[in-house]
């Protein structure tokens, strides 16, 4: 070679070298600062152009380390164009693993850019030389490209790791605070029913409690009760027999001075002159007998011996102004409080006016079966007995 050639070999070997000191280093004019400091580093278009080729279609998944501009070198497009076609706003940023469309007809370029005319006149001896050079110059590059990604990809797959691995974490957590939960519901729950179990069977025992004493209360006041209507018909029965003695003795001492009574009828037969006479103007036994013709009844024959049980009974109704227990279970027995004797009481008693029991007053009247009564006058009380 001449001195000519020689400057013309070096000159076109520093051509080469420059043209891909800026193919390879140009990729990286779209990382940022920060991205550039944690390592990051565009992908070639080389690489590019062989993804671009691996893909399908026109759908393009952008890889990390890829740029813009490499993905224009490497499917023939401007920038421009592609940002325009996928509505990307920044052109210095795009995200891995998104989708982007490439130009219609794209076409991957070789890694090696066109050598200028200028190169043409280089000598073939120094064309070895330049492609030493480049090869030498990308082999570096492409094995720091391949470290990077490989720590890229373990960098992410430890994360995953971990976050797989904290979500387990987390989930194993929410799982045990859910069993608490549960646990504790259920344990609440189990207390609230062995409470409430607790509160029904202490009110059983209470109101069996309370049951147990009313019921001996009811006892002891009808035990008393009972004591006490005994004491009663006890004093009943004595004073009776002392008012019947002190009547049959009035009653013997009125027979013998009294003539022997009328019927209403004015029958003259000698049998009612064997009837007793009853008190001296005894009002009410007249008005019944006239009662008990108007409605075509036998006049009933005055009883000396009911005439004192009744003036007994007067006077224990007239003490204390009310009927006796065992007035109703007396046969043959009717009492007035209030009423005058004669007429009034025969009335009273025949409509029943303010009488309890109706119509048993007026069914003691018109008993076709009576034939003998006696009638007791005592202070405002007036009883009447009959068989």
């Amino acid at each position: 070679m001449n001195e000519n050639t020689l400057k013309q070999l070096g000159k076109s070997t520093i051509l080469a070298s420059s043209l891909l000191a800026a193919g390879v280093f140009a990729n990286q004019t779209n990382a940022s600062a920060s991205e550039a400091q944690n390592g990051w580093t565009a992908n070639s278009v080389a690489q590019v152009s062989q993804a671009v080729q691996q893909s399908a279609g026109n759908d393009y998944l952008i890889r990390y380390g890829d740029t813009l501009w490499a993905l224009s070198q490497a499917t023939n497009s401007s920038i421009a164009h592609l940002a325009q076609t996928n509505g990307i706003a920044n052109p210095d940023l795009i995200y891995a693993g998104t989708t982007m469309t490439l130009s219609d007809g794209a076409i991957a370029r070789p890694v090696a850019q066109a050598v200028p005319d200028e190169q043409t006149q280089v000598d073939t001896e120094a064309q070895p030389v330049e492609q030493t050079q480049v090869a030498n110059q990308a082999q570096p590059t492409d094995q720091a490209q391949a470290d990077t990604a490989e720590q890229d990809q373990a960098a992410a797959d430890q994360a995953e790791a971990e976050a797989n691995a904290a979500a387990e974490q987390a989930r194993q957590a929410e799982e045990e605070a859910n069993q608490l939960a549960a646990q504790k519901a259920e344990e609440e729950a189990e207390a609230q029913r062995v409470a409430e179990a607790q509160a029904k069977q202490d009110a059983k025992i209470k109101a069996q409690a309370t049951e147990a004493a009313e019921a001996q209360k009811r006892e002891v006041a009808n035990q008393a009760r009972q004591e006490a209507q005994q004491k009663q018909a006890e004093a009943q029965e004595k004073q009776v027999e002392a008012q019947q003695k002190q009547v049959q003795q009035e009653s013997a001492s009125d027979q013998q001075n009294n003539q022997a009574p009328v019927t209403p009828n004015n029958s003259t037969d000698d049998s009612s002159n064997n009837n007793p006479a009853p008190q001296s103007g005894d009002a009410t036994f007249t008005a019944l007998n006239e009662l008990r013709a108007a409605n075509g009844l036998a006049p009933l024959q005055w009883d000396a011996d009911l005439a004192a049980q009744a003036t007994a009974r007067a006077s224990l109704v007239n003490s204390t102004q009310s009927v006796p227990n065992d007035h109703w279970s007396t046969a043959g027995e009717v009492i007035a409080i209030g009423w005058n004797a004669g007429s009034d009481v025969n009335n009273a008693w025949f409509n029943e006016i303010n009488m309890t029991g109706a119509p048993g007053h007026r069914n003691w009247q018109m008993n076709a079966n009576y034939t003998h009564v006696g009638f007791g006058h005592v202070g405002n009380s007036i009883v009447g007995l009959a068989y």
